[in-house]
This record gives C-alpha cells, sequence and structure tokens, in this order.
C-alpha cells in the first residue's frame, strides 16, 4: 500500500489576540494487494474487503479560530479554539485515478470546540 498526503494550513494572527487558521489537506492511497471489493477466490488463504483498504483519496478543508490567554492568575496559559471542517472521501479521488466503483464514498461536516488550561 502507497500513501500521499499533502496539508497546508495559515495561522494568522487578527485582533485582540486572535488567531485565524485555514486549512487544507489531501490523502490518498492504493489498494492494499489483499484486498478484495467481494470474495470471488476461496482459494486465496489472505483477502479482506474492508473498504478502508481500497484505493481512494480524500480532501480536507476547514477554518479553526484560536484565542491564547496569558497571565491570568493561578493559569500558566489557557487556549479557546472553535472550528469548522468539510471531509469528502472517494475512491476517483486515489493519485492515478480508480474505477473500482462508489459503494465507499463518503463525505461530512465536522465542527469542533476545545478548552485548554495549563496550570
Amino acid at each position: 500500500m502507497n500513501t500521499f498526503t499533502t496539508e497546508i494550513s495559515w495561522h494568522q494572527p487578527i485582533a485582540a489576540g486572535w488567531l485565524v487558521v485555514p486549512r487544507f489537506r489531501y490523502y490518498s492511497q492504493d489498494a492494499a494487494s489483499f484486498y478484495r471489493p467481494v470474495a470471488t477466490n476461496l482459494k486465496e488463504t489472505v483477502y479482506s474487503s474492508d473498504y478502508r483498504l481500497q484505493g481512494f483519496g480524500a480532501f480536507t478543508g476547514g477554518l479553526k479560530f484560536v484565542k491564547n490567554f496569558n497571565g491570568i492568575k493561578n493559569l500558566h496559559e489557557g487556549k479557546f479554539q472553535i472550528g469548522a471542517e468539510y471531509y469528502d472521501h472517494s475512491a476517483g479521488y486515489e493519485l492515478g485515478g480508480n474505477s473500482l466503483g462508489d459503494f465507499a464514498d463518503f463525505s461530512y461536516y465536522l465542527l469542533t470546540a476545545s478548552f485548554n488550561l495549563k496550570f
């Protein structure tokens, strides 16, 4: 199985100690040598139809806002983050192409928020 990943993000300071972080990522993998969508030759000793082993590619794009807090009594450091991300997974995005079908294609949106404290 061969994989390829590239990612770019930019940490841009904006007003009042906030950062805005846009992000883009591309991932591609070819199928594992023992991947079979359907078991057709039962004489094979090793095979899997786990869709995560098929060849595919994925695009991710997102935007995050970060606020760091310093100098608060009894608190060494604090960080608040909120973000949104879109993920699109498709056999057709594999480097070099893939015509095995779209049975495992999917996409989703992800919203995140966190508050980290270091004492």
